[in-house]
């Protein structure tokens, strides 16, 4: 007999494709020939370029405007959402970061089907604060409705788990599920070893990042080893960093690059650095591992997860000096094609097995399939 796929309502705030792709990704990977699952998504607002996403975009907000003016009133919009929902009938809702969960909420209350939450950083970290203010304050509100109403409650490393339990997020309903990357894109290209070792920095220029610290540690390492550090990405901080490196021609800005040019610079990159401050994950981390990358990350947060420390990378403490993170990135800096080689292959076997999209997939099967009783 013949069984009709379970149907997915998936439930966001906002939706901006791309630059952010992982909210469709697992769904994506599981509509495959003769599929069990059907998938739509839900956001309150999105922008969606045509063709980015294979998944239906059903958003609450038409999309009249700048998608700018329509994230400004998205919270509203929150009953159109849960109305939407409710038309499609789907078995089971899954809502992503724990912000404007109401609508997600109150159309599985009114279902009487099952909601999972995946929480993704500033979501748990905004619940957890002692003393929230303003905004924060309802933001707080939403994901202890999330908290209560969630089957289960899904946070994408270790380190966020913890975060959402000091928040008050009940321990028996609360795992870790790792959000996959897709390995079949992020792939190596052939090593090269007839320039200067190449070090990337794949961030915001925003200050919890701390640019300025790998710029540092890169004007420290260029008195021992000759390198090219290149930054990608743009905000707030870009002319004060500029200014920084300004007497440092080894160091170049490239601003914000599509997502093709992201792959092409994961490909060429020797070396990845990420010294941000709470970060929950860090798929750029992964991406970067999987084009047989190697990676160097401050330690104390979710980063630290996502990669297999002294074998595809180093963990630094959570505060280093510029001349210790310059130190760790010089243990990393290939010095023959053979070690090249053996770093690379060991950065994508450890995506390749442990933080892939087909892994991330397989475990979300697993728990819609026990919240629906047909484990």
């Amino acid at each position: 007999m013949a069984h009709h796929p379970r149907r997915i309502a998936v439930t966001t705030p906002l939706l901006a494709i791309p630059p952010t792709y992982f909210v469709t990704e697992h769904a994506e990977h599981l509509l495959r020939p003769g599929a069990a699952w059907m998938f739509r998504v839900h956001p309150l607002a999105s922008h969606v370029t045509k063709g980015a996403t294979r998944i239906p975009i059903i958003p609450a907000l038409p999309n009249l405007g700048s998608f700018s003016q329509r994230s400004r009133i998205a919270s509203a919009a929150m009953p159109l959402q849960a109305r939407h929902v409710i038309r499609e009938r789907p078995d089971l809702i899954h809502q992503h970061h724990g912000v404007w969960t109401a609508g997600a909420a109150a159309a599985a209350r009114i279902l009487r089907i099952p909601m999972i939450t995946t929480f993704h950083g500033t979501d748990a970290v905004t619940a957890a604060l002692p003393h929230p203010q303003g905004l924060q304050r309802v933001h707080r509100q939403q994901a202890r409705l999330a908290f209560s109403r969630s089957d289960r409650i899904l946070a994408v490393s270790e380190h966020l788990r913890r975060t959402a339990l000091a928040a008050g997020a009940p321990a028996d309903r609360t795992l870790v599920h790792y959000q996959g990357i897709d390995t079949d894109v992020f792939t190596p290209s052939p090593i090269r070893m007839d320039r200067p070792p190449a070090i990337y920095v794949l961030s915001a220029l925003i200050p919890r990042k701390r640019i300025d610290l790998a710029i540092r540690a890169s004007q420290q390492l260029m008195h021992d080893v000759d390198h090219e550090l290149h930054i990608i990405g743009d905000g707030p901080l870009r002319s004060a960093l500029s200014r920084l490196a300004s007497d440092t021609p080894h160091i170049t800005f490239h601003g914000q690059v599509d997502r093709s040019r992201v792959l092409e610079a994961l490909r060429s990159a020797d070396l990845l650095v990420l010294p941000s401050r709470a970060e929950a994950a860090g798929l750029v981390l992964l991406e970067a591992q999987a084009c047989g990358v190697p990676v160097v990350v401050t330690g104390g947060d979710g980063k630290q997860e996502m990669l297999q420390d002294g074998v595809t990378g180093t963990v630094t403490s959570p505060d280093p000096t510029p001349v210790e993170l310059a130190r760790a990135l010089h243990a990393w800096l290939p010095d023959s094609s053979r070690m090249r080689e053996q770093v690379a292959r060991a950065a994508r076997n450890f995506v390749v097995t442990q933080r892939s999209v087909h892994v991330g997939a397989e475990r979300l099967v697993q728990i819609y399939d026990e919240v629906l009783g047909t484990a």
